[in-house]
This record gives C-alpha cells, structure tokens and sequence, in this order.
C-alpha cells in the first residue's frame, strides 16, 4: 500500500482522494467534495499540465458512514466513487 498521503490544503476533517480535472469532477459522488487549488505529484511538485489538475478532498465522517475507511484512502484506489 502507497504511503498516505497528506495535501498541504487538506484539513483535519478532510480525506485527499486525488488529483482531478475539470472533466472528472462531476463523477466524484461525496457530497462534501471540495476543490483544492494546487495539484502535487508523488514527490511534491506542482504538476502543470496542458489541462487543469486541480485536488478533490471529502469530509471523513461522510467516507466513514458509507463505510469507508479513510486510512486506507490512497491515490491507487477509487476512493472517489460512492458505495
């Protein structure tokens, strides 16, 4: 399992569940979902793109009463998509 991962704009009540576009943003089911405004790679560094990257967070208490467990939550898996 990848390292978990903590986004420099991602509160104490927030899960990072990945770097996005604006064309996946609609598919992201929570409802809490928020838009970060710096999209980081693996290693830290800004990723710059032709296409806007942007993070997505949700709320943990949502992840955790559909029966996610948010430490488990990393870039390999589709944490985005609702049960």
């Amino acid at each position: 399992m990848l390292k978990k991962y903590i986004h420099p704009e991602q509160t104490s009540e927030e899960v990072f569940l990945g770097n996005f576009g604006d064309d996946g943003w609609d598919d992201i089911g929570w409802k809490t979902k928020r838009q970060g405004s710096v999209a980081y790679d693996k290693n830290g560094a800004i990723i710059k793109t032709i296409d806007r990257m942007f993070p997505v967070f949700a709320k943990r208490k949502e992840l955790e009463e559909a029966g996610r467990n948010p430490d488990k939550i990393d870039a390999s898996w589709a944490s985005w998509r609702v049960k």
